[in-house]
């Protein structure tokens, strides 16, 4: 049956009642329960870090300190050039 205007759902078969899970229905639930049952074990930190711990790891891997590094290495090479030139 169709209210006017309102096409019906091919989903939808009015009341009649549903004979058990068809196999993609286990499938989808099956893999939402493992999801469910790994997510605390995924979400969760290896270990926890102090406020050093997380302060060394920055310093350590902070791009801006390593291309500034970088940087200082640079103007200290040129600064021993242009000294070397300079006593020649």
């Amino acid at each position: 049956m169709e209210a006017k205007g309102c096409p019906e759902l091919p989903f939808h078969q009015g009341n009649q009642k549903k004979q058990g899970m068809n196999d993609e229905e286990k499938l989808l639930i099956t893999l939402i329960l493992l999801l469910l049952n790994r997510s605390p074990r995924l979400l969760a930190q290896p270990q926890i870090y102090s406020l050093n711990d997380c302060i060394d790891y920055a310093w350590e891997n902070s791009t801006n300190l390593q291309r500034f590094e970088n940087l200082v290495c640079s103007k200290e090479s040129i600064l021993e050039q242009s000294t070397a030139d300079i006593h020649q």
